[in-house]
């Protein structure tokens, strides 16, 4: 985390307040983070994003460049006097009062309806239900500007800042994960051009450009069967699935009830690689379609994944929840809803009729 949903999120708030600005100066720009000198000024034309990154495009009068930004696991773009609802789940106060989840003191279950509209079976009509209520959401914040109340500035951890005509703007990173650069070009060149398709590109999205082309299921099945991994690292490497983090990869497991530990090397079960690349397509899609905002994730894996190593252990609507170390990375499933049916692949065939009783 941050992860394609909440990269989402920040391009949204990006291009509500700082399209059209004229950057003014640069501070601070001194951190390691920070791979080339930043010492531009200009007009702001664009935001865009692809999978985990993100980048604001400069007309710089004579040349345009670009400011790409990844925020690492704890980076974040703050403008002054503008509200995010993100939520740093790692290092959020997170208690569980019968399966409610209370974030920061806050509960998840809002006054409105949250509960996700995931489609499957193809069902679209659900996705695309979602993506309307979003972009209602978004047409009522654009008409609303949502002020915070008044902050130190700059933040703290800002490792620069930028200060426009009409803002300002800081890059936040307490571990100093993240990475700035400021190049001529986008996928032509590194890291832009190493990066695999964004599956989660629809219309809803703040930059809804496809600059990859998402595989077809045929194209999809081909890639997955080749790889001799679990699903669970092969969904994390950025060269085939651009935005998928830790989190996201656990909600896709969970919604297509595969374990994250299987290996689909020569699998031949079309059905269960369809449910696999349905739940690519919807959970990557919903997600930022709700930009990453937990008080409408009612019924996500996402919410409950965060309690490894705690004396109470969460549990999703009644059933206990597992922690495995998977390709270097902490996995997080529920194990009674996985039937398996290779033990030495862990393959599951998420069809036990009646079972299912999420929320989503």
């Amino acid at each position: 985390m941050p992860e394609v949903a909440e990269v989402a999120h920040v391009v949204s708030l990006l291009k509500k307040s700082i399209i059209g600005s004229k950057i003014l100066k640069i501070t601070g720009a001194d951190d390691l983070i920070i791979q080339t000198p930043l010492t531009f000024t200009g007009t702001i034309k664009k935001v865009g994003r692809h999978g985990k990154y993100f980048w604001i495009t400069v007309d710089e009068g004579k040349k345009v460049g670009h400011l790409i930004m990844h925020l690492g696991m704890t980076g974040m773009v703050k403008i002054e006097g503008v509200n995010s609802h993100m939520v740093f789940m790692e290092n959020a106060k997170i208690s569980v009062d019968n399966e409610e989840i209370i974030v920061n003191g806050d509960s998840i279950k809002s006054k409105t309806e949250t509960k996700s509209k995931y489609f499957k079976d193809s069902d679209k009509s659900k996705l695309q239900q979602a993506f309307e209520e979003a972009e209602i959401k978004k047409e009522v914040e654009m008409e609303e500007e949502v002020k915070e109340p008044t902050e130190q500035w700059p933040p703290k951890y800002t490792k620069f800042e930028i200060t426009l005509d009409t803002h300002r703007l800081a890059f936040t990173d307490p571990r100093r994960l993240g990475r700035v650069r400021y190049l001529p070009q986008l996928f032509e060149i590194e890291p832009l051009s190493l990066q695999g398709p964004d599956y989660s590109k629809n219309k809803i999205d703040p930059d809804p450009t496809i600059y990859k082309p998402i595989p077809t299921f045929e194209e999809f099945k081909a890639i997955v069967i080749k790889r001799n991994k679990p699903i669970k690292a092969l969904l994390l490497d950025q060269k085939v699935f651009a935005g998928v983090g830790n989190w996201v990869s656990d909600e896709i497991c969970y919604r297509s009830r595969i374990h994250p530990g299987s290996n689909f090397h020569k699998f031949e079960n079309e059905e269960i690689l369809f449910d696999l690349y349905d739940s690519i397509l919807s959970v990557c899609q919903q997600a930022v379609a709700i930009e990453g905002d937990i008080k409408q994730m009612e019924g996500w894996l996402m919410l409950y994944r965060w309690g490894k190593g705690k004396k109470k252990q969460p549990k999703i609507n009644g059933e206990s929840i597992k922690f495995e170390t998977i390709g270097g990375r902490t996995a997080c499933f529920v194990p009674s809803q996985k039937y398996y049916t290779n033990k030495s692949k862990i393959i599951t065939n998420g069809k036990k009729s009646g079972s299912d009783k999420r929320k989503y």
